[in-house]
Order: structure tokens, then C-alpha cells, then sequence
């Protein structure tokens, strides 16, 4: 999902400013592409001045200009393995009409970097799935075997922190919990506890499947920690700050059923 992005934005940039080079490497871990052949002269035609020359920008176009061009080169150099240098000429030519390339030899490479892009981004989300997911069930594994640690019939795993007393809510109740989310690295990603105010939280919504079962097996009053198999939280697909696969660690107070 995440590794999806990137591509998007180098589609859109590219289709705005055609490049007139290939990139030295492509995409990194990725085979080297087939060399592409193009008619093209030792030099590619050169604006004819020189842009290192240019003074501040002093009109709100040029500043814009020139802001923009910054962001641009920020975002895209970020991500990929580019160079500087022939962005800015692939700019400048395409603003003054010449080229290295003609289009076709240009959507060609186009296609090109960005099927290796592609292909480098998929193989990375596979590498991180697969990581993820063997890392989660080593912990499991260990973690089942605590004598305070209990297990599902879902495989959830749930340690009580403090007893309740109340009642217990059931599918379709209103909640009223504190929580927090950590992952296995120990970073908080979700904290109803930091925002300074409980959540209320409807059983019949489309809520975490592992926090949901969590909740329905407490008492009002008690407090839990919980470990969610990635099949219980947010799967191969990820969310905000939580990577495919990745293990989930809810800490939950159930604080009153509404």
C-alpha cells in the first residue's frame, strides 16, 4: 500500500517533465535494465545560458518557480537514485522545446524505470511481509508459553493487568476503554492515554478484529494487555505507522459499557 505511493509520484512528475536521461541505476536490488538503444548525438542540444548565473528570485512567479523546483527535487531525490543535474536540464528542455530523446524513445524509458521501479518496490514489500510475519510468530511462540499469558481459540493472547468487577459487554455494546498501541520494536503508534480523553467505541463498528475480541472478553474495571497475530490486527496490508504483517501490542482499560 505504502510502497505505492512513490510510484504515483514519479509517474506524475515525469509525465510533466520529460527527463532526457536514464538513470545511472535504476532501481536498486533490481537486475540492470536492457540497454535501450536511441538515436542520439555525443552532446544533447544545451539551453544557452547559464542558470547558475541567475540572481534571486525577486517576482512571486519566480519565486514560486523556484520553490517549486526545490520541493520537486527534495521529494524526488528522497526516493529515488536520480540525478540532480539532468532534472534540471530535462526541465529547461522541455521548456525551450529541445530534447535528448525523442518522445518515443523517452516513454520507453519511462516505462522502463519505472517497471524496475515497480518490481524493486513488490520485492521489498514481500521481504518486509515475510519478516514481519516470522518475527510475530517467534515472539507467539514464547509468549504463549508465560504462565499468566492466555491464548483464544483465534490465537489471541491476553495477559488480565487488573480485575474487573462489572459488567461485561457483548457484541453491538457501546465502550468507553483507554488504550495504547505498540508494536514489537516498542514504539507507541496509538495512545488514547496521550490524547488525555477515554474513546468511546461501538462493538458493531469496523474495529481492529483482535482489539474487539479483546474488549468482549473483559469485565468494567479491568485492564489487559493483549498480542494480536497480524491475522488479528492489521494483516498484509498495513496501516498508518503499522508495516504489513507487523505484530500488534494493545494495552486496554475497559472503563464503563454505555
Amino acid at each position: 500500500m505504502y510502497f505505492r505511493n512513490g510510484i504515483i509520484l514519479a509517474i506524475v512528475f515525469f509525465s510533466l517533465f520529460p527527463s532526457c536521461s536514464k538513470p545511472k541505476e535504476a532501481v536498486k536490488k533490481v537486475e540492470e535494465p536492457v540497454e535501450i538503444e536511441v538515436s542520439v548525438t555525443e552532446a544533447c542540444p544545451s539551453v544557452d545560458f547559464d542558470i547558475n548565473a541567475l540572481p534571486t528570485p525577486s517576482t512571486l512567479a519566480q519565486k514560486f518557480s523556484y520553490v517549486y523546483g526545490v520541493q520537486q527535487a527534495e521529494n524526488l531525490l528522497s526516493l529515488y537514485d536520480l540525478d540532480a543535474q539532468y532534472i534540471a536540464k530535462g526541465v529547461l528542455d522541455g521548456a525551450s522545446g529541445t530534447g535528448c530523446f525523442s518522445h518515443e524513445e523517452s516513454q520507453q524509458i519511462l516505462t522502463e524505470y519505472l517497471t524496475l521501479l515497480q518490481a524493486n518496490n513488490e520485492a521489498e514489500f514481500e521481504r518486509i511481509k515475510n519478516e514481519n510475519l516470522a518475527a510475530a510468530e517467534k515472539f507467539l511462540a514464547v509468549n504463549k508459553e508465560r504462565n499468566t499469558v492466555k491464548t483464544t481459540d483465534s490465537g489471541l493472547q491476553y495477559e488480565i493487568l487488573r480485575e474487573g468487577k462489572g459488567r461485561a459487554p457483548v457484541d453491538g455494546s457501546v465502550v468507553k476503554v483507554q488504550y495504547q498501541l505498540m508494536l514489537l520494536s516498542g514504539e507507541v503508534v496509538d495512545s488514547s492515554y496521550t490524547r488525555g480523553e477515554a474513546s468511546s467505541l461501538s462493538l458493531s463498528s469496523n474495529l481492529v478484529p483482535g482489539f474487539k475480541e479483546a474488549v468482549l472478553l473483559m469485565k468494567e474495571g479491568e485492564k489487559i494487555r493483549a498480542w494480536l497475530n497480524p491475522s488479528l490486527g492489521y494483516g498484509v496490508n498495513g496501516a498508518t505507522k503499522v508495516k504489513p504483517n507487523e505484530l500488534l501490542i494493545f494495552d486496554i482499560e475497559l472503563i464503563s459499557i454505555e
